[in-house]
């Protein structure tokens, strides 16, 4: 009964363990293709709609369509790039950049590649300043969440090694808890710096009359991830003590036993 009760017990945070894995995974690869449903997944999405545009007189009067100037109506980002669409149809996402490793999303720079020649948009020297200054903070982003995956993905395969070892027990709440400590910095790194992001757009909305809002559904998918991680952790860690089956060799068989003793 007791190994039967063991088993179970590490089958728990292996479970949370995967859970978390996945939860991770969504993260590490929403935005990078547009024909499924993870291309409407993302951190931060700007619309463009009704930018105003530099060569229009009385700009802050008469405001332009983003589509008449080349523009999409919206842009949204994700750890390996941004994709693209119009509002129409659902807002269906039409295109997404090509995947690029320690992505830095630059709005300013996607709206003049996008626009057509002869149209401009100003953008103020402080808002570009401003998101230059994340440029840091986006490459540590994606380092964690790339290292936070692998390691989640590392401790679901070593993570049956409990149910037969108890130094198999103590290497994965080790990687549990790198796990932990990666997709947890990630996520919070993730949330502050787009808060910024957000926050530094709209406050450009006398000026371009562009608005930033933030992606539900990814932040709940991180943050997910690092509750189910935490809980994958302790569980481990409580098998080590409590749960996990000690060997003791007689030939070449392991004989499973009762941490307590009679």
């Amino acid at each position: 009964m007791g190994g039967v009760l063991r088993v179970c017990w590490n089958i728990f945070p292996i479970s949370f363990a995967l859970a978390a894995f996945t939860f991770s995974l969504l993260v590490l690869i929403s935005g990078t293709n547009s024909n499924n449903e993870l291309a409407d997944i993302y951190f931060m999405r700007i619309n463009t709609t009704d930018i105003i545009p530099s060569s229009v007189p009385a700009a802050g009067i008469v405001s332009s369509i983003a589509e008449s100037l080349g523009l999409h109506d919206f842009y949204q980002n994700s750890l390996w790039g941004y994709c693209e669409g119009y509002n129409a149809n659902n807002s269906d996402v039409t295109r997404c950049s090509t995947p690029q490793t320690m992505y830095v999303f630059n709005p300013v720079a996607i709206f003049e590649d996008d626009l057509l020649e002869g149209q401009s948009v100003t953008v103020p020297q402080s808002i570009q300043d401003d998101l230059g200054r994340l440029t840091t903070a986006s490459h540590w982003m994606f380092a964690m969440y790339l290292v936070a995956t692998i390691l989640l993905f590392i401790t679901c395969l070593i993570a049956f090694s409990t149910l037969c070892f108890r130094l198999g027990s103590v290497l994965t709440t080790i990687v549990s808890f790198l796990a932990l400590i990666f997709i947890t910095g990630a996520t919070l790194v993730a949330q502050i710096m787009f808060i910024i992001y957000r926050n530094v757009i709209n406050d450009s909305i006398p000026v371009l009359n562009v608005s930033a809002s933030l992606g539900t559904t990814i932040f709940a998918l991180s943050w997910m991830a690092v509750a189910c991680a935490l809980i994958s952790f302790f569980g481990f860690l409580f098998g080590i003590c409590c749960g996990t089956a000690r060997t003791s060799r007689r030939g070449d068989k392991y004989d499973y036993q009762s941490p307590t003793r009679d």
